[in-house]
């Protein structure tokens, strides 16, 4: 598989740990979001991360290797667009940003959206170096990367009887 997506680096590190299990995404000035994949690895970037813009517990503002290297693969479990702030605000517990940058990502553009991701993230034994390229720059939130990757020995981050409970919950709380 080659598909790559773009987030924050301290955000993948935070679902490489599992300490994050939603993906909240507006799209940028380029693009408008939609899903391009139900699986992809995860492209550690620094590219718009903002140390405020995550939790305080979390400014340790993790940087990507140079060149970047890839861990993780995420597998889409549900996906929905939220164009109301209460499900919004309930999916709080799953992810690590601010309550401003959320704030901003829904209210910015005409439409009053965004979407959520639930992810179930896997993992690689050893990270792999992603070799340079011009196509992977810029505002983007996919990437195809070259050559595709392998996906030998991936483990999930959390089990089951882990990832059920937040599952429920993202299905409870998203229209």
């Amino acid at each position: 598989m080659q598909t790559a997506f773009k987030e924050w680096a301290v955000v993948v590190d935070a679902l490489r740990r599992g300490e994050q299990t939603v993906i909240l995404r507006k799209g940028g000035i380029h693009e408008r979001f939609a899903l391009r994949s139900d699986r992809f690895w995860l492209y550690p970037t620094a590219f718009h991360q903002q140390r405020e813009g995550v939790r305080e517990e979390y400014r340790h503002f993790t940087l990507p290797k140079d060149p970047p290297e890839i861990q993780a693969l995420a597998e889409v479990a549900a996906v929905a667009e939220l164009t109301t702030r209460e499900p919004i605000e309930a999916l709080a517990p799953f992810h690590i940003w601010c309550r401003e940058v959320v704030r901003k990502r829904f209210e910015w553009g005409r439409r009053h959206a965004v979407h959520a991701m639930l992810v179930r993230i896997h993992t690689l034994p050893r990270p792999r170096a992603i070799p340079p390229d011009d196509a992977y720059g810029g505002c983007l939130s996919w990437i195809e990367l070259k050559p595709p990757m392998p996906e030998e020995g991936l483990r999930p981050v959390l089990d089951d009887r882990q990832f059920e409970p937040i599952a429920t919950r993202f299905r409870e709380v998203v229209p």
